[in-house]
């Protein structure tokens, strides 16, 4: 059994023994003694700057919705439920910055709203070219939501406003070697 297994495990034992303890059925809990495993750090590994590129321009040849979507995870670290619950408000062009101020979440049959995972609010910092592609696809000032992959979570997208828009923005090549969103020329 893996010790991450055996830590869920001693968890809820330890858990349910506490009500025991505070209920007066038992006098002490045999679980806080037991010693734990030791779960490894998680090791991350994330692609190279190369196999990065090629998953933007792999992304950018299947749509342009596609390409920026995977342009603004890899650039910002967001969460998925982060992703889902961006609104323009959250994006500040004056500052080029990204506010992340709360999540989606799938709770049954229901999508929620909710604060981050970490119940804290945080400011990123955009570079150029994500904030050009932001600008030429946007509404600025807008309280709607970005539309990525929200259609997903729910039926109800007439009102949402998509920061891609096909007919407004092309990939267009960085000076990194990979796309990145640019006005549509013409």
């Amino acid at each position: 059994m893996a010790n991450a297994t055996i830590n869920r495990i001693h968890f809820i034992i330890s858990g349910t023994l506490a009500a025991a303890v505070r209920w007066g059925w038992i006098a002490t809990n045999p679980a806080s003694v037991a010693k734990k495993p030791r779960v490894p750090a998680p090791q991350p590994n994330p692609p190279t700057s190369e196999q990065a590129a090629r998953i933007l321009a792999a992304a950018w040849e299947v749509d342009v919705d596609w390409g920026t979507l995977v342009w603004l995870v890899m650039v910002t670290g967001l969460r998925r439920g982060e992703l889902l619950a961006l609104k323009w408000s959250d994006v500040d062009f004056d500052t080029e910055t990204l506010v992340v101020r709360r999540g989606i979440v799938k709770v049954g049959s229901r999508v929620i709203e909710k604060d981050t995972k970490t119940h804290r609010m945080r400011r990123i910092a955009l570079d150029a070219e994500t904030m050009r592609c932001s600008r030429n696809t946007g509404p600025p000032g807008t309280s709607k939501r970005l539309n990525f992959g929200w259609t997903h979570w729910t039926s109800r997208t007439s009102s949402r406003t998509s920061l891609i828009s096909r007919s407004r923005t092309t990939p267009a090549a960085s000076p990194t070697g990979t796309r990145a969103c640019a006005p549509a020329s013409g």
